[in-house]
């Protein structure tokens, strides 16, 4: 049985043999099962409290908010991480990778040729898995691992990775051990600005990588890191001699508790670990039918009959498995699936606009006013369907609704649908009220000279409704200035490109 391990990330997409040790091959081998590897930077972590249920009521209800939260992605998964802050609440880790085209491209031939994909991981979820495994879960520490894709910074907590960022420093024009300098300070000043860490204490930092810029960087003096020496355990492969490829051989080995790949794509494994399971059970059934004939044998006539019988049961049991086994292998979706996965594809997917010119458009405010630092930023598109119930933009109110008769001026043509994109971040707080105020006039008249973009403020850093007063943004917190906006597009379906000033 052949066993490979297929790893995926936007700068490299590499396939090994697993036999001892793992070997370059190519995309046209065939293998039975196969582990997944994802290191993209898109992979989203996003820690979220919940209140405390108890049974399918609380399945259910993380199941409904992971899917509220990943809609774009079915290639996502939640893990308890302990009692929230507020009482009688638990705190939830969701992850998600929404690049969910770009890993369908490459498993759903393998899936088709009958390949067991065991599990899709990502390289954050295995430096925790690692961690856990080598009983040193007790300490807050940031690990530092070069990948293929560029240099990850992983932040684990109770012994689960709640931040991961990839750092690609070959695409920056800096010497690049001062680039990896730099942006691993930039990771502890977020971690110091997301109150993850308290600030000006210095965070303990493995290195895992023999390279040549990963021992320099052991070397330097680091604002608010202490580099440690990562400790080897029993059983486990080394990471900070053999990087990454020790967390391949843990991928392989036992994946760890978050496991991405939705049931679609695990079909063949979940197939395979059934004909395991009747086997095993056509064995216990032999074993324990062998048992009691040793009991009641009491001559040759009775331990013939016995025989006979335990022989038809194993008859009736493979029969049983080998029907089971041709039930599930060979499966087939209905044309009527087929049918609406080809309208789904066309109505939702290849008429949506493309993210890029709206980025674009958007970079204009954060150029003019950089205190305004982003946090997170949502995309969505109205469904064309008429009866749609799914809810997209419900929460944020964004895009906002393309109201029938309303005076913009444009018609309204059956189907339209509106796109937005949800800016999320604070500004910075060190800024006197009147400095704030600047900055925010600045971003709001930058994002308002597109002609085709419609900017709604959902919630502002600086608020001067007030009769002439200037007061701070209503946010949690009195010392963080938060705010939201909506860039919607004004006319449905437009393209963005179009808008953008020359």
């Amino acid at each position: 049985m052949r066993q490979g391990l297929l790893y995926l990330s936007s700068e490299a997409e590499l396939l090994y043999e697993v036999a001892g040790g793992f070997h370059r091959v190519d995309f046209d081998t065939r293998f039975n099962r196969l582990t997944v590897v994802a290191d993209f930077v898109e992979e989203a972590l996003t820690r979220v409290a919940l209140p405390k249920m108890s049974g399918r009521d609380m399945s259910a209800l993380v199941e409904r908010r992971l899917q509220q939260e990943f809609r774009e992605t079915a290639y996502r998964d939640a893990h308890k991480l302990g009692p929230g802050k507020a009482e009688k609440t638990l705190e939830y880790l969701f992850v998600g990778l929404p690049v969910a085209q770009r890993i369908d491209r490459l498993l759903k031939p393998l899936v088709d040729q009958g390949c067991a994909v065991e599990a899709v991981v990502p390289v954050s979820a295995l430096v925790a898995h690692w961690i856990k495994k080598a009983r040193q879960a007790e300490t807050q520490r940031l690990i530092v691992l070069p990948t293929p894709a560029g240099i990850r910074h992983v932040f684990v907590e109770r012994g689960q990775a709640v931040l991961s960022r990839l750092t690609n420093t070959s695409t920056q024009q800096q010497e690049p051990l001062t680039a990896a300098v730099d942006e691993l300070g930039r990771t502890v000043q977020y971690l110091y600005n997301a109150r993850l860490i308290e600030r000006g204490v210095s965070l303990p930092t493995w290195v895992w990588g023999n390279d040549d810029v990963s021992k320099a960087l052991q070397r330097r003096e680091v604002s608010g890191i202490i580099f440690e020496d990562s400790p080897q355990a029993t059983g486990l492969q080394d990471p900070a001699s053999l990087g990454l490829q020790a967390l391949f051989a843990l991928a392989v080995r036992d994946a760890g508790p978050i496991q991405l790949a939705p049931p679609t794509v695990r079909l063949h494994h979940y197939a395979r670990r059934l004909r395991n399971y009747l086997s095993a059970g056509t064995a216990a059934a032999v074993i324990a039918l062998l048992a009691l004939s040793a009991w009641t044998l009491g001559d040759s006539y009775q331990a013939r009959s016995k025989a006979n019988e335990l022989e038809q049961l194993r008859t009736q049991l493979s029969a049983q498995a080998e029907q089971l086994r041709g039930t599930v292998e060979g499966a087939t979706t209905s044309a009527d699936n087929v049918r609406e996965s080809i309208l789904s594809f066309e109505h939702e997917i290849e008429k949506a606009p493309s993210m890029t010119e709206w980025l674009v458009a958007v970079s204009r405010g954060f150029d003019v006013a950089p205190a305004f630092q982003l946090n997170s930023l949502t995309w969505r598109t109205e469904s064309s369907y008429d009866n749609d119930d799914s809810g997209i933009g419900e929460a944020a109110d964004c895009p906002k609704a393309y109201v029938a008769g309303a005076d913009t001026g444009l018609p309204i043509e059956p189907g339209e649908r509106r796109t937005g994109l949800l800016l999320s971040g604070t500004v910075d707080q060190a800024l006197s009220l009147r400095e704030a105020l600047g900055e925010r006039q600045r971003f709001e008249r930058a994002l308002s000279l597109f002609p085709d973009f419609e900017l709604n403020a959902q919630e502002t850093p600086i608020d001067i409704s007030g009769g002439g007063a200037i007061r701070g943004s209503s946010g949690a917190s009195e010392d963080v200035r938060f705010f939201d906006y909506c860039v919607t597009d004004r006319k449905p379906n437009s393209d963005p490109a179009e808008a953008i000033p020359q």
